[in-house]
């Protein structure tokens, strides 16, 4: 079974002649290029961590919109939380335009605000200031 994405008829045309066992054995066949526009340099650890909990049977909590926070990823714990870099995030925001008191203050204020009471059975992630 072949699960598409947006770009999914040239993943399809790319892949007929090839043979792999798992998500990440495409990846690698499709894209072996590190600089490849497709791919950025968490893309193999958000695919570990997305293995883990489906092993585990849960979803994962990732901040929104990936394409910015993905790379504030640096790492999962035992029960599959998420776990980022608060100052990744912080710099995250900054490059969307805020200064660095306002990208603290929205940190805290809605990042951390989010998650804060939120039951460990739900998986949230966790923020290291690192």
């Amino acid at each position: 079974m072949i699960c598409l994405n947006s770009k999914g008829i040239y993943l399809l045309e790319s892949l007929k002649n090839l043979r792999a066992t798992t998500l990440k054995d495409l990846k690698k066949m499709t894209c072996n290029n590190k600089k490849c526009a497709c791919r950025n340099a968490n893309d193999d650890l958000i695919e570990e961590i997305e293995e883990y909990n489906i092993g585990l049977g849960q979803e994962v909590i990732m901040l929104e919109p990936r394409k910015s926070f993905d790379s504030c990823v640096v790492g999962y714990d035992i029960s599959g939380r998420v776990i980022y870099c608060r100052n990744k995030i912080i710099k995250a925001f900054m490059k969307d335009g805020m200064t660095k008191d306002e990208a603290v203050e929205y940190y805290e204020y809605n990042t951390l605000g989010t998650f804060q009471g939120m039951s460990f059975d739900r998986n949230p992630p966790i923020f290291l200031n690192k």
